[in-house]
């Protein structure tokens, strides 16, 4: 087979399984096999390629035809311009999340120096914020051991071991301690919301790291209980929610610490996507 019978094999079969980006992804997954570029294939649409080629190709779209997120697929996704290692111990870093490390950066203040990274995943936020902010300490938590492997690998590529600690821990670090920054994009999908997702998310992705309870506010209740305790003053909250959710997590919030300022932030799509809550 030619690199164009291939990519129309591709296209072919991703559209008949009802992906949406049939023909971006066809090309994507080639690149990825052929560890070539767009134009390249464009510009060899006539070159045979081997039959590993085409045997690893055929395998990576019937994966993709089952549903199964081309980032898991391929291994890596892009978030904040820098790559990542994803596969299914973590939830895929979003581009909605991005507004949240933007959101931090901002409104970071001279005299910051640590930030708490509650339910890290991939360790995406955590090591956004590193490479931006090169003096911060990091304490970033997980529940899930597998989770904090994918974490590790993602911290240690990029060279930040010294900088962000990585800590087995339900919400907090075991240990008491004040930081100057809280950041967090927690599980936020109301429960029977769940099954109706699309099936790349719902039937691949961690349940743990999307089931926010039967309102999906469970998360949220439990940071604003215990955050008093390990906000320092002046700090900074930001946390991540999801559609409907923003004016009530900011009504918790405000309980949680009376003397706050709270903004709330949309994402590109007009939904308002972080509540950042300001402590002087």
């Amino acid at each position: 087979m030619t690199i164009g019978e291939l990519l129309n094999y591709g296209f072919d079969h991703l559209l008949r399984s009802g992906i949406p980006e049939a023909v971006m992804e066809a090309e994507l997954l080639l690149e990825y096999v052929m560890d070539q570029d767009r134009i390249y294939l464009h510009l060899n649409r006539n070159q045979d390629v081997s039959v590993t080629v085409q045997e690893k190709y055929q395998s990576y779209i019937a994966d993709r035809c089952r549903h199964r997120p081309l980032q898991y697929i391929v291994g890596q996704t892009e978030f904040y311009g820098l790559k990542f290692t994803t596969d299914k111990r973590a939830l895929i870093p979003r581009p909605e999340t991005e507004i949240l490390v933007e959101e931090v950066l901002e409104n970071w203040q001279l005299g910051f120096h640590t930030i708490l990274d509650i339910g890290t995943g991939s360790g995406a936020i955590a090591v956004a914020l590193a490479k931006h902010l090169v003096s911060v300490r990091i304490t970033a938590t997980d529940h899930s051991p597998e989770t904090l492997e994918l974490a590790g690998i993602n911290v240690k590529s990029f060279g930040l071991e010294d900088r962000i600690s990585l800590v087995q821990a339900d919400l907090f670090p075991p240990e008491n301690g004040r930081f100057d920054c809280i950041v967090s994009n927690p599980p936020y999908i109301p429960s029977d919301q769940i099954a109706a997702l699309q099936p790349e998310v719902s039937q691949f992705e961690p349940i743990q790291a999307l089931d926010g309870g039967p309102d999906g506010l469970d998360f949220y209740r439990r940071i604003a209980g215990g955050i008093a305790d390990r906000l320092n003053h002046p700090g900074l909250v930001a946390l991540e929610v999801g559609m409907g959710q923003a004016e009530e997590v900011a009504r918790m919030m405000s309980q949680a610490l009376p003397a706050s300022e709270i903004i709330i932030k949309k994402d590109l799509a007009g939904i308002n996507r972080v509540v950042l809550i300001k402590m002087q």
